[in-house]
């Protein structure tokens, strides 16, 4: 079966994967006639993506979700794939740089791009800061452009000729000096000085010496005959006086000749080479020589160096400087890499005495990572930022590291999940935390949304889990440590019992691996929250009282007085005297001629009414009804079109309902979720004190403005019978079957 991809044509996300599939020599076909927001809704495409999102890539072994998955999948199937890099430190990069490019900037770039196509609601930025502050500045400026300009500096020279472009073509890494022949350069300098020729018998070394397979390598290409001595051993042999006359450092490998002993295994490759004549080993021109001595240098010099510096400590024979984490203890990213290396057996220490928003703000961070963010893995190499993609690089310094999988397509699921875990899970449960600790403005619909979207995310997870005991085959993967990282944080500070009991086999998952040897030694004892994290307090400092003027005649009572105070034991340095509390103003509904109808009574008997509705409590709200008093108001939602899951439009009236509290004094309301299929409607009627609605409900309580309003005119006969029905929940409503009704009383 071909790889299907399920997308539309022009989605970037399905560029990441066809152009992989181009480097890589994978055919990938997009499905026919994709539609989306048809063909994404289907029951065939949910079977594959639960929560609908594009792309998704068919495959024989089953479907992949997560557009970085699915590049990476495809890219998979060449083995030692150059899209991947050619060392470990560039799959850390590489890695780094698409967690960079998923995190950094195409999500900024959609939190941008989708309110002004209809996908979200537009919230134009509010910039909070002096006009003159010049960090303003750059947001300002930038506002008057829609696009970057980039400008390269004119003339630019770095300094010294060996950088130039010219120079690079010669010798890609810059280095001096380069030999210009008219067949093409030549570089390192020895390359450039070497000739000669020379002879061997018996090679000093172990058998198993990457340097000895140089000289044994080429002898069998030579027709030479090398034997190694007998009975060498490593520390012992090459510590003999015997030895040292042949090379007074000790080092192996020694080729012993007729003429003369020959260290250094170059040296000695070269010299078996050269007992062939015009052997093809040295190429079949002067600047084939040239560029094969080139070549061994650079294989010594640039390869064999920095595999040994890295090697070397692993063996005891050099100091090991075990790759440093910086980042705080208690960080939810930092227990992804700790946990990935308990599971690999990769030593990974965190910084001493790191300090967040000190350490992560000096000169030294911000060469490893410019924006400052944690964690950060310091190694021997270079830096690494981004918690996934550390996380990977450490898991990949085990060959077949199970973490990733046993086949290729459970690598696949691998990082499907993992972007799961990041773009779904973590992403969401962020939007709530940050407003929660005063890291953002704290916006309630903003917080319905994302509550709503990690709904969303965790009921997707729950009906994964329900046949599944981990995320991925039979056993911990990488994605469970990412999956589990990333839910903690929920865990401990947000999602109570009561709401996590709507996803039992997340919480049977999220217990299972918390309590995995390798996840409980970094985690150590895990608690659910029992409250969620409380908003911060807008409450403004109380001011000191300011001391009255003191009377001439009062000065030995006061002087008493304060003698007495100054016995009394104090509370506190920094602690101020509250002012008095200021009598409260009254709402101006209070200040309203008094109404025959009282709210209260209507309430009662609302709630107390269980049969006759329509004889008892409808006509008993006509008998009580005040026009001059009170006044009714129906309402419609504006955008009806976005209500297409019906717990998140359930959520959505539920959270206005909670946010009119203000107004329970004085109204009374029922709001109607309208409809058997989404779109759903929203329709709701309102009893309200006083002819218009309130002004401090319109102020406080921003969901107003997100409803049509229309006073009812009770002399319409019509109108009146529809509020009849509105407050009775009469099904079916203009035609229509109720999703639910909801009473504000």
């Amino acid at each position: 079966m071909a790889l299907v991809l399920h997308t539309g044509k022009t989605n970037k996300n399905a560029y990441k994967a066809l152009i992989a599939a181009e480097y890589t020599g994978v055919q990938v076909e997009l499905a026919q006639n994709f539609e989306m927001g048809v063909s994404n809704k289907t029951p065939e495409f949910l079977k594959m993506n639960p929560i609908g999102k594009v792309p998704v890539l068919e495959t024989a072994d089953g479907p992949i979700f997560e557009s970085n998955a699915i590049a990476r999948y495809v890219t998979h199937w060449k083995p030692d794939n150059p899209l991947f890099g050619s060392s470990q430190i560039e799959y850390g990069h590489i890695e780094q740089w698409i967690d960079f490019a998923s995190l950094e900037i195409d999500a900024n770039i959609l939190n941008w791009f989708r309110p002004r196509i209809g996908h979200a609601v537009y919230l134009p930025p509010v910039l909070h800061t002096g006009k003159t502050n010049k960090n303003a500045y750059k947001a300002l400026i930038a506002a008057e452009y829609t696009g970057v300009q980039v400008e390269l500096a004119q003339n630019f020279e770095m300094g010294v000729s060996n950088k130039t472009p010219e120079f690079l073509k010669m010798n890609p890494i810059g280095k001096v000096p380069v030999l210009e022949t008219a067949d093409g350069p030549i570089f390192e300098s020895n390359a450039i000085a070497r000739y000669g020729e020379t002879l061997a018998l018996v090679l000093h070394t172990g058998k198993t010496n990457k340097n000895a397979y140089k000289a044994l390598i080429a002898a069998e290409y030579t027709g030479v005959q090398v034997e190694l001595a007998q009975n060498f051993e490593m520390g012992v042999s090459n510590k003999t006086p015997e030895f040292l006359k042949m090379n007074p450092i000790g080092k192996v490998p020694v080729l012993e000749t007729a003429d003369g002993p020959i260290f250094e295994s170059n040296a000695i490759a070269r010299y078996v080479t050269h007992w062939k004549p015009d052997n093809p080993l040295f190429g079949s021109s002067q600047i084939e020589y040239g560029h094969i001595e080139q070549w061994i240098d650079f294989a010594s010099l640039e390869i064999d160096a920095n595999i040994l510096n890295w090697f070397r400590p692993r063996i005891g024979h050099a100091v090991y400087l075990p790759p440093v984490l910086h980042a705080g203890k208690t960080n939810k990213n930092v227990y992804k890499t700790l946990i990935a290396a308990e599971y690999t057996g990769v030593q990974v220490e965190l910084a001493q005495n790191f300090e967040m928003g000190v350490s992560n703000k000096t000169p030294e961070f911000l060469k490893m990572n410019p924006i400052g963010k944690v964690p950060v893995l310091e190694t021997a190499d270079g830096p690494i930022f981004e918690s996934n993609a550390i996380a990977r690089y450490v898991t990949h310094w085990k060959p077949d590291n199970p973490l990733f999988g046993s086949s290729q397509i459970e690598y696949g699921h691998i990082e499907q999940w993992i972007d799961f875990a990041s773009l779904e899970i973590d992403a969401n449960i962020l939007n709530w935390f940050r407003p929660r600790i005063g890291h953002a403005v704290y916006l309630p619909p903003a917080e319905e949304a994302a509550i709503s979207a990690l709904k969303r995310a965790l009921g997707a997870l729950n009906t994964h889990l329900a046949s599944n005991t981990y995320l991925v085959g039979h056993a911990v993967t990488l994605a469970d440590i990412i999956m589990t990282c990333n839910l903690y944080l929920g865990f401990i500070l947000l999602m109570t019992k009561s709401f996590t009991a709507e996803f039992p086999h997340v919480e049977r998952y999220f217990w299972t691996m918390v309590n995995q040897p390798n996840f409980k030694k970094i985690l150590g004892e895990v608690k659910q929250t029992v409250a969620v994290l409380p908003v911060p307090s807008a409450k403004k400092p109380s001011q000191p009282k300011e001391a009255a003027k003191p009377k001439p005649k009062d000065e030995p009572k006061k002087e008493a007085k304060k003698e007495k105070e100054a016995s009394k034991p104090k509370a506190g340095a920094d602690e101020e005297e509250d002012e008095a509390p200021k009598p409260k103003p009254k709402n101006p509904l209070d200040l309203l001629p008094p109404s025959k109808m009282i709210l209260d009574e209507w309430k009662r008997l609302y709630s107390n009414t269980k049969s006759n509705f329509r004889e008892v409590a409808i006509k008993g709200f006509w008998d009580m009804y005040d026009p001059e008093g009170y006044s009714l108001w129906f309402c419609d939602y504006k955008y009806n079109d976005e209500n297409t899951v019906s717990f998140v439009t359930l959520n959505k009236v539920g959270g206005f309902l909670q946010r009119m509290d203000l107004a329970r004094k004085y109204a009374f309301g029922k709001m109607l979720v309208i409809g058997s299929e989404p779109p759903f409607k929203v329709k709701g009627l309102w009893l309200f004190r006083g002819q218009e609605i309130p002004q401090f409900i319109l102020d406080e309580c921003y969901d107003m403005e997100l409803y049509d309003w229309k006073k009812v005119d009770i002399a319409d006969e019509s109108q009146k019978e529809r509020v009849s029905q509105m407050i009775e929940d009469q099904e079916p409503f203009e035609g229509e079957a109720l999703l639910d009704a909801k009473c504000f009383k």
